[in-house]
């Protein structure tokens, strides 16, 4: 019995190892897209395949007798031959569009075979041109579809080029009217350009270097400051290199950019006009367009992989006939899919480091685009995976394709069978909307275009609804409204003329006519004691109130909060919890500068003071709802000039409590304000101190449970 259960036990382990091997070779990895969020902040989210592995070639499966190692490049030409530039070991091979292996170019001059070892790209021209970047011996070469070498391109003879330039070309593309584009190994002035006789037209395109108003600051401050010893040791900025470029078929060339400092950069991935400007572009929310370099193509944190974090490093770029964007990322090993308006379609890919299930990666390092289907080498693992649209991804790319060319109404049916696939998809949901609004269907409009976060067709569609309302209800809301006038013009009149008080309580008129009569308010508060606290704590509730109910419940188009990692805490901490500590602090501080303000009169005062921030926060909260998206300028302005003059009358506040003139009043400002971050700094660290305590203590208490 007992030699029985042993058996059984090893059978179970050798099915279930079996098993878990035949898992590991092929499992495919998940795909994710990002949602934007209300706050203008992206998040990944799981989401059904676009794409999956359709085989994995090798030398093996190819019938080749020597690995395909060494794999720098892949190019897919106009009659669908499929290059492989192995160029680590000097070679060249040729797929059919099925993947069956072609032949092996062998690369002669005059001289016999050629040696281009370590060269980077290779590209092929639509009469059958092969060039090839042979990097490290500073040359392109150029040679027909036998292999014949008959031109190089190398370094040109032009003052324009910097005497320190190294000619080390790593990407080579050529347009239809022949001009010749040139990336090299570490360049930051952008593409060579060669005229179609191939003489020198100078550099296209690059990267610009990014500053802020303090960089601009710092530099107008070295060059009056500077000498020679400072100069010596100044560090200059430089822009970052273009590591890939291809050509889509209207002949506008594409670029992608490498490692930046950080996750986070923008600007990987743009489209150049024939005169090297950006003509990519992202819809931001409210429907303005924002240049590719301004957006980040990749994720906005560092991913940790393998235990530690890495940067995301884009190596390879591709377009398809439709224009649909393919960037892949040599870090993670993913591939990002965007169509022509910069909108994320599908992730996929990943396993940098491991590389032990079909579609990841060792090291992904080229791609490729045949078609709909998407080729990419990895140079540890000397394999190209071929990953192919699935039924669902061939539907989604058709369907945003007939969207992009705007025919919004076909889409309907295509939009609702994805969403039966992935009910979260962004990109169905906002087709909907447009959908919905081009047929006239304003609710489903609006409903759909809030799910998908489309904040343009949700203002459009809202217009149009409260434009219908009014239309229909025109009569008698003119009616009301004259009405509602006339009724408080009487009632003023009525009021001023018989001298009637509607207020009898002396401190709450004192406290209402704050914010039009701050000198008399406050002399009252401080010299003749009509300051109240419950007043002051009221105005204080008021504030949290309404700053909680603009973040929660403002229209849709001005909402800029995801309500799931909404904190009332930190809204709290802004409001009554930022008085309470200027109140402590200013007091404290100007008791030294000889402030004569009392705790309660600098509270109170500080509290009367933000009159003006509840009565717009209310409005705002009214308003959100009505006005549309193109007011968000003129709002903005608004609120500047509502807290320009919350700070006036608090200036007059704390100026008459204390009795200061203006230039002690800022003083002790500051000096507030460096308190003020005192005594957060030393509460955050008693709150530590007492947290570590009580884990002491917890522990101790555990240890002697234990024994």
């Amino acid at each position: 019995m007992k030699h029985i259960k042993i058996k059984l036990l090893i059978t179970f382990i050798i099915c279930f190892t079996i098993v878990s091997s035949s898992f590991v070779v092929s499992a495919t990895s998940y795909s994710y897209t990002h949602k934007e969020n209300v706050d203008s902040s992206k998040s990944s989210v799981y989401s059904k395949n676009v794409y999956t592995v359709d085989c994995v070639l090798n030398a093996s499966s190819l019938g080749l007798t020597e690995k395909l190692s060494g794999m720098t490049d892949l190019y897919k030409a106009n009659d669908g031959t499929i290059y492989l530039l192995c160029g680590d070991n000097s070679k060249l091979f040729t797929l059919n569009g099925d993947y069956t292996f072609k032949k092996e170019i062998v690369i002669k001059d005059e001289y016999g075979e050629v040696d281009y070892s370590e060269a980077k790209g290779v590209f092929v021209d639509t009469n059958g041109d092969i060039f090839i970047s042979d990097t490290i011996n500073n040359r392109v070469i150029i040679c027909n579809s036998d292999g014949i070498v008959y031109k190089e391109l190398t370094l040109p003879e032009s003052s324009l080029i910097p005497e320190d330039f190294i000619f080390e070309p790593t990407k080579v593309v050529k347009d239809s009217k022949g001009y010749t584009y040139v990336l090299c190994l570490g360049s930051y002035y952008g593409a060579i350009l060669y005229s179609p006789k191939n003489e020198f037209l100078g550099f296209f395109g690059s990267n610009s270097v990014k500053s802020s108003i303090l960089d601009s600051l710092s530099y107008i401050w070295d060059l009056i400051t500077s000498n020679d010893e400072k100069k010596s040791q100044n560090k200059k900025s430089l822009p970052f290199a273009f590591v890939d470029l291809c050509i889509n078929q209207n002949g506008y060339i594409y670029t992608c950019t490498g490692a930046t400092t950080t996750n986070g950069d923008s600007g990987q991935i743009k489209m150049l006009s024939p005169g090297g400007d950006v003509i990519l572009y992202k819809r931001d929310f409210d429907g303005s367009a924002v240049e590719s370099s301004n957006y980040n193509f990749l994720e906005n944190e560092t991913i940790n992989r393998l235990g530690y974090n890495r940067v995301q490093n884009l190596v390879a770029v591709d377009v398809s006939e439709n224009g649909f964007i393919y960037a892949l990322d040599n870090t993670y090993g993913y591939i990002y899919l965007y169509d022509s308006d910069c909108n994320l379609i599908s992730v996929f890919g990943g396993g940098v480091g491991e590389g032990n299930q079909k579609s990841t990666f060792v090291s992904a390092n080229s791609l490729a685009i045949n078609g709909t289907d998407v080729l990419v080498t990895d140079e540890k693992r000397n394999t190209i995976t071929v990953f192919k649209l699935t039924d669902f991804g061939k539907l989604l790319l058709d369907t945003q394709n007939m969207f992009l060319n705007g025919d919004y109404s076909a889409t309907k049916d295509s939009w609702n069978t994805i969403l039966g696939y992935d009910a979260g998809n962004m990109l169905a949901l906002k087709g909907l909307a447009k959908a919905y609004y081009s047929d006239g269907d304003i609710d489903n409009a609006l409903k759909y275009a809030q799910l998908g976060n489309d904040y343009v067709i949700y203002d459009y569609a809202h217009q149009a609804k409260i434009s219908d309302f009014i239309n229909k209800n025109f009569v008698w809301l003119f009616a009301v409204g004259l009405m509602v006038l006339i009724g408080i013009v009487y009632a003023l009149i009525k009021l001023k003329k018989n001298d009637i008080v509607l207020i009898k309580n002396k401190k709450l008129r004192v406290a209402l006519s704050a914010f039009y009569h701050p000198f008399i308010s406050f002399s009252e508060v401080r010299y003749n004691g009509n300051g109240s606290v419950l007043i002051a704590i009221c105005f204080n509730v008021l504030l949290l109130v309404s700053q909680t109910l603009k973040v929660t419940e403002c229209g849709f188009l001005f909402k800029r909060t995801d309500l799931n990692s909404y904190n009332s805490l930190f809204t709290f901490a802004q409001t009554i919890g930022l008085i309470l500590l200027w109140s402590i602090a200013n007091w404290a501080v100007c008791t030294v500068f000889q402030g004569k303000g009392k705790l309660k009169e600098v509270y109170v005062c500080s509290s009367y003071s933000i009159m003006p921030l509840i009565i717009y926060n209310f409005l705002f909260i009214l308003l959100s709802h009505i006005i549309s998206i193109n007011s968000l300028n003129i709002v903005n302005s608004i609120y500047t000039v509502v807290l320009v003059f919350t700070f006036c009358i608090f200036s007059i506040a704390i100026m008459t409590v204390h009795e200061y003139n203006f230039v002690k009043y800022l003083l002790t400002g500051v000096v507030t304000v460096l308190f003020m971050i005192l005594i957060v700094f030393i509460g955050f660290m008693i709150f530590i101190l007492v947290q570590q305590f009580v884990d002491f203590i917890y522990s101790i208490f555990m240890e002697v449970v234990y024994r």
